[in-house]
Parts: structure tokens; sequence; C-alpha cells
């Protein structure tokens, strides 16, 4: 072709007159899985002919190479399909994409391809843990303050409470198909453990039960953030967070009421 190579962060193949270009993944172990799914995301740009092509194929064990069942072969306009093929029993598997260019074929026609996964056909079911209510937005100044930020989980699994830095109001990045977030920024003294005084009493979390207590020193606004993580025999199936933003207040002292007999 013209070029192979990436290009904005997609494997782009630029057309050539009779160009043509083989790409194939690693040998990936799927010994492990039940069954395997592969699946590659297909685009184009430029007005293609009729003879150029791109193929996906799959080779399972080491045997020959098969055209994927849904979506395997694309030719002509337009392309933006997924390429995918399921109930894939074996020991390895490997991905080829093969891409031709006809005689007539300018440098503006080009083929992408993005996403070549594989993953395992077995799903845990399984539901996120829900928090059971919404914080007070004012703590009293000085006072202690325990509140319970804890989570219900419907599937029974084991939760586990920590700090976390909250995300700033920035939209996310993405790079390789991931989402990167921003986080607050913290002043000096401050922390995702230490979010309310600069250098003062930090807040604390019960691990198990969710409970956060803690001293406001100062009048103000403060952000901090709760993550609650479910586990499921020991293995790590999803974490949740909440990100919250308090107000520090003058609060009256506490009287108690008088006795009565």
């Amino acid at each position: 072709p013209n070029y192979a190579s990436v290009q904005s962060q997609l494997f782009e193949v630029s057309g050539a007159n009779n160009g043509s270009v083989t790409w194939d993944s690693e040998i990936i172990d799927i010994s492990n899985y039940t069954t395997a799914n592969a699946q590659v995301s297909l685009s184009e740009t430029g007005d293609l002919d009729a003879g150029d092509t791109i193929k996906v194929f799959y080779s399972l064990d080491g045997g020959a190479y098969t055209l994927f069942s849904t979506n395997g072969q694309q030719a002509n306009d337009p392309i933006n399909a997924t390429a995918s093929h399921t109930g894939l029993v074996g020991s390895t598997l490997q991905i080829r994409v093969h891409v031709i260019f006809n005689g007539a074929s300018p440098s503006s026609e080009i083929y992408r391809l993005d996403r070549v996964s594989v993953y395992d056909n077995t799903f845990v079911s399984n539901s996120n843990p829900v928090f059971n209510q919404v914080p007070p937005l004012y703590f009293c100044q000085t006072y202690q303050d325990t509140i319970d930020y804890s989570a219900t989980d419907a599937n029974g699994d084991s939760l586990v409470y920590s700090f976390y830095t909250p995300y700033d109001n920035v939209a996310p990045t993405f790079s390789e198909n991931i989402a990167s977030f921003t986080l607050v920024p913290w002043q000096t003294g401050y922390s995702a453990t230490s979010p309310l005084n600069s250098g003062g009493p930090s807040l604390s979390i019960n691990s198990a039960t969710g409970q956060v207590s803690g001293i406001a020193n100062t009048l103000g606004k403060y952000v901090f953030g709760i993550r609650c993580s479910e586990y499921r025999n020991g293995v790590l199936l999803s974490s949740v967070v909440r990100g919250y933003q308090v107000t520090t207040v003058t609060c009256p002292p506490f009287v108690p009421p008088t006795p009565t007999a």
C-alpha cells in the first residue's frame, strides 16, 4: 500500500495501485476460555473501488485461516462495521486482516481497523453496590461528625470502603479507547484522607461499614470521595465511587435537655 501505520490511534492502510497488506495478531492463548469470541472494528474513508476489499480471518490451533462469520469480508462503500466470530473452542487463536486495493486505487482510499479483541463467553451475573442514602451537605465546624456512607449489594458480595480523590469537572480524554479522568488538584496540606483540614485531623473510614468520622476545623467548601469495592470469593468484581462537596458552617452549641424525674 501507500502506507500501513497507526494514524490518530487507528491502524490505517492507504491505497496504492494493486497494493495489499496482511496484518497478523500475536498467537493468543484461549485454553482457559469456555468459548472465545473475537471481533475487529472496520471503517474506511474515501471512495473505494469495487475491487478493493478488507477481509478478517481467524486461525484456531494453527489451522487454516477462516473468514469471520459476521462481516468477515467488506468491499466498496460504505464500510463501518464490526467483524466478529463466536463460539471458538481451542487452545490458541490468531487473527488476520488482509487488505487489497485494485489497479486504480489512489492513496485517498483508506481502510481502518481498531479494537481487535478476544474475550471469553462466560459472564458473571452481578449487580453493583448502591449507596444507601444521600449524606448531609453541611458539616458543623469543630464538631465530631460520624456519617453513614454504607452501600447495599443485591448479590451479597463483600463490600470494602475507602477514600479516593474525586474527579474534577473536566471532560474525560480518550487514548486507545480508554477514558482518563482529571483528578481534583489538592491544595498544599490536603489529600484524599485529609480533605477538610490542612495538616489537621483527617477523616477516617471504617472499611467494613462505610462509617466516616472526622472534624472540620475551618469554614469553607470541601470535597472528598468514597469508594465501595465489591469482592466475591476474594476476587474484585467492581468499584463504585461517589464524590461529595460539603460546606462547613458554624452551628449553635449543643445544650442537653434538663433531666426529668
